[in-house]
């Protein structure tokens, strides 16, 4: 069965809404203005798809630089949300929007410390940034078999007209047309859901011959009207993309498997600690439903399930994840509601909303005490009990910042309680300990043509530790990290951390680096 490929991207970019702080459909707004803006300047149908696709995936990369904002400000999808109201280019703008906003976000204890980032940021936060989030989105274009001129588009979104632009600092014309069109669209769409269509106009002036391509601002000044009045509910909105799609990309159900790990991938960018979590609870969720005995459907739908279960973490601060301490009520509650952005941005699309409630049920507990719906072994269907108890050992198997990786002999232990207390289904806890160390539960990494000690490198810099933090773990001199860590970033193209944890990822590449410890307190069984 075909897959239209723009049709599951309007869904799956809500996973790009909610981690740049917008409501879901933001994405599918921009789109539409881009395309509408594509039509008014008469380009012909291949680029206005090329638009299209780059508009839907323009923030796609938000979760690469999600762990270095988080320490350096706290929120990173609060200065997501204020970089989209802010001209950098513009002192006054910067203090008067991104400043107030991401202070309005932070408690008062944490204020002082968040004025010093933001007035002192490091010199090369907005180009690290910026080559994070492009180098990712570009990934996602390539796996996804997007052609060359999207995923170029994607790789110079962040670049401005004037060249003052990130990362490369591309000026003009230089600029890929796709990306300068649907810069302005974003920030079209953006001020006007804010503000009104008047002031979408009147930001896009002020920005012009700057930040966008002037000609192409003029054209939407003089369209703003039936550009922005076609914008609509949400659903609605999805509905006018696509009438509005030139032609239509079809993919296969192998083509479907790689979309679906691909966005696992990338919100398991959120933090080191989460790493190849998806594609593991993808894996064996999948092999645990076969030694069950589930129909081929289950199975493939626990497969599909596991790779995009986590998708709603996008809509979190990457600092809840990687809480190190007793969760207040507050905190617990925020955590507790990405299951529910899960199944919401699942449901967005047509081909994926029957994996929506699955997805969603990954944190329910037999006895009523999981969530979000605090459903009951009646209500719990057998997939999405597998579900949950491969997310379980995949969750104790790594580690977590107040804690190491559980060992084997740990993790039966703690999921026999599980089940003894009716949180996990006995039959599924059974299946999941007995394909866990299975060939097809642990495939082999992609032959890179690497070293060993290679390898590890890569781990440690996926992990985010520096070139000294390296040097020191590994006894060697900061100089020989420097080079290798050099070398391995040549080798695979990339740039970032972000970047290599992605390859690390997508060619199973990761290695374990726990140090297994003495047994611990039973877990809360929140994201263990």
């Amino acid at each position: 069965m075909p897959f239209r490929l723009s049709e599951l991207l309007v869904g799956l970019s809500g996973v790009a809404d909610v981690g740049m702080g917008q409501p879901l459909g933001a994405a599918t707004e921009t789109g539409l203005v881009a395309v509408g803006l594509a039509r008014a300047l008469k380009l012909d149908d291949t680029t206005t798809s090329d638009i299209l696709f780059t508009a839907l995936l323009r923030h796609i990369g938000c979760t690469a630089y999600s762990y270095e904002t988080s320490r350096l400000f706290g929120d990173d999808v609060s200065v997501s949300r204020a970089a989209l109201h802010t001209d950098f280019g513009d002192t006054p703008d910067s203090m008067l929007r991104y400043l107030p906003q991401i202070l309005r976000q932070t408690p008062s204890g944490a204020r002082r410390q968040i004025l010093v980032s933001v007035l002192r940021p490091p010199k090369s936060y907005l180009t690290d940034y910026a080559q994070a989030g492009t180098e990712i989105a570009e990934t996602v274009a390539r796996r996804i078999g997007l052609p060359p001129a999207v995923q170029m588009a994607l790789r110079d979104g962040f670049e401005t007209w004037d060249g003052r632009g990130h990362p490369r600092a591309v000026v003009g014309d230089d600029i890929p047309l796709a990306a300068r069109v649907v810069a302005i669209a974003g920030c079209a769409a953006h001020f006007c859901r804010l503000n009104g269509i008047e002031a979408a106009r009147r930001t896009v002036g002020r920005r012009s011959a700057r930040l966008f391509d002037p000609q192409i601002a003029a054209c939407f000044r003089t369209n703003a009207e039936p550009i922005l009045g076609a914008l609509s509910s949400d659903v609605s909105n999805v509905s006018r993309l696509l009438d509005a799609e030139p032609s239509p990309r079809w993919i296969t159900d192998d083509g479907l498997v790689e979309v679906l790990r691909t966005f696992g991938d990338i919100v398991d960018l959120k933090s080191p600690y989460l790493h190849g979590h998806s594609v593991l609870v993808a894996t064996l969720a999948s092999e645990a439903g076969k030694y069950l005995r589930l129909s081929t459907e289950d199975v493939r739908d626990l497969q599909l399930a596991g790779y995009v279960h986590d998708l709603g973490r996008c809509a979190m601060p990457s600092s809840m994840w990687e809480h190190n301490g007793d969760l207040d009520v507050a905190h617990r509650q925020r955590l507790e509601m990405h299951a529910h952005y899960s199944e919401q941005i699942l449901a967005r699309s047509a081909s994926l909303s029957y994996l929506a409630a699955l997805a969603g049920m990954h944190h329910e507990r037999l006895d009523g005490s999981g969530y979000h719906r605090r459903l009951t072994l009646p209500q719990i269907p057998m997939p999405a009990r597998v579900l949950a108890t491969a997310d379980v050992f995949a969750a104790m198997s790594a580690d977590r910042p107040y804690r190491k990786a559980y060992s084997r002999t740990e993790i039966s232990l703690e999921m026999a309680r599980m089940a003894k207390n009716d949180l996990l289904d006995q039959s599924a806890v059974n299946a999941v300990l007995a394909i866990a160390d299975s060939p097809a539960a642990n495939p082999a990494p992609t032959s890179s043509g690497f070293t060993d000690r290679q390898v590890e490198v890569l781990n440690l810099v996926a992990f985010g530790l520096s070139n000294a933090e390296i040097a020191d773990k590994l006894t060697i001199s900061r100089r020989s990290a420097e080079n290798q860590v050099g070398s391995i970033y040549g080798r695979i193209g990339v740039a970032s951390r972000a970047g290599a944890a992605l390859f690390a990822m997508e060619n199973s590449l990761l290695g374990v680096r726990s140090e297994v410890h003495s047994p611990r307190t039973p877990s809360t069984d929140l994201e263990l």
